[in-house]
């Protein structure tokens, strides 16, 4: 029984983590459309809650320079 509580209690963060990341994307590509010059913004291998947001804001800052998005994956 403690076994079993144990496994559970390990697995449930991990797949709560794994469902937060659905539907994020974890590289986004930029291009200026007068330079024609591309940027990434990634997100690191871990892919936790605050590099997605921190993916968001590197959007955001290159969107202000007149970057556009181009592609995610």
């Amino acid at each position: 029984m403690l076994k079993k509580f144990l496994f559970i209690s390990l697995l449930l963060p991990l797949l709560a983590s794994c469902m937060s990341m659905a539907g994020n994307h974890r590289v986004v590509i930029l291009q200026h459309p007068e330079t024609m010059d591309f940027q990434n913004c990634e997100v690191d291998k871990w892919g936790l809650d605050k590099h997605f947001k921190n993916n968001e804001e590197c959007v955001k800052n290159y969107q202000k320079l007149g970057y556009i998005v181009w592609g995610s994956r």
